[in-house]
């Protein structure tokens, strides 16, 4: 089978561009061909709010054929849209409610009525998070459930060695409105000089994986997510998480179970969830120990592969 993947962003931290580099991956060891369609081999107008529609443009001059044009959000359909074959969107959140956080209700808005037009382009849609998933199915389109995952065994190599840091905090991400991290940065304040603050963005993922795996706490504060990566890499990593109660992270944490949520924005509450959890270390491997055995269980890659194999032959096999 000949694939295409498109997707703005390809490899490095973000929770998409390693979904997509993953997935090619994978399909590659399942014997079949990929196409990467991205920024790191197309053209774009380097300015924030040109560069994914800049980048969808010139995706459209791409026209080599595959039998399976796979597009991750909704960007991504305008090229797939142009292309010869079957066509599966892959949606990483809600879109329109995104774009309206980011820009305002007026561009919200807007968005919204290109989302209904581009899932209509689409032969099958797959969200990431059971949250997306029934935002889209109240909207009235067919969506299937197909979760982010990883390669536990290979975070498990890579964390062989790696000693967590006592008092040492970990956040991945963009420091943007939507991730929270003025959050991050008012709890921190109200914490004992003690504590170490990382951030990690655009660094090499394997380097990114061996920090998660020194810190003693990630830290996802978000004011909106679908179904973050950088919680499943912390779960097999053993490092304790603390996130936000948005989008599909209650689908990972169960409150006090296999890590800690809090209500998005409350940095009071943030701060003293990084207290307790730090200062208790049969507490950290209570559930660190419980979030290691939900992932490989549920969101190892080697049991989503499958799941998006058999939408790409009920795909092919459409009329």
């Amino acid at each position: 089978m000949k694939i295409k993947l498109i997707s703005p962003t390809f490899g490095g931290t973000s929770g998409v561009g390693r979904h997509v580099e993953s997935l090619s991956e994978k399909l590659m060891e399942r014997g079949h061909e990929v196409l990467i369609v991205s920024a790191k081999n197309t053209p774009y107008i380097p300015v924030k709010n040109l560069k994914n529609i800049s980048w969808a443009l010139f995706a459209c001059l791409n026209r080599e054929r595959a039998d399976v044009i796979h597009a991750h959000n909704l960007p991504s359909m305008i090229p797939a849209k142009t292309m010869r074959g079957k066509k599966v969107l892959s949606i990483h959140g809600h879109y329109s409610s995104q774009i309206e956080l980011l820009h305002g209700k007026a561009l919200g808005r807007i968005m919204s009525l290109y989302e209904k037009k581009a899932l209509n382009w689409a032969d099958n849609i797959t969200c990431i998070s059971k949250d997306t998933t029934n935002i889209y199915h109240k909207m009235g389109f067919k969506v299937e459930y197909v979760p982010n995952a990883i390669d536990t065994a290979r975070i498990e190599d890579l964390c062989k060695n790696v000693e967590h840091k006592k008092r040492r905090l970990i956040y991945v991400g963009r420091k943007t409105k939507e991730k929270g991290y003025d959050t991050l940065v008012k709890a921190f304040k109200l914490l004992s000089p003690n504590y170490e603050l990382i951030t990690v963005h655009s660094k090499p993922w394997i380097e990114a994986i061996k920090l998660i795996a020194s810190s003693e706490l990630l830290v996802l504060p978000s004011l909106m997510e679908g179904l973050p990566t950088v919680i499943l890499e912390a779960f097999t990593s053993g490092t304790a998480v603390i996130a936000s109660n948005v989008g599909g992270v209650p689908e990972l944490i169960e409150d006090g179970v296999n890590g800690f949520l809090f209500k998005p924005g409350d940095h009071v509450k943030l701060a003293s969830l990084i207290e307790q959890v730090s200062k208790d270390e049969n507490l950290r491997e209570s559930i660190t120990n419980k979030a290691r055995k939900r992932v490989k269980r549920e969101y190892d890659w080697e049991l989503v592969i499958d799941k998006y194999l058999q939408i790409y032959e009920g795909c092919l096999n459409k009329n």
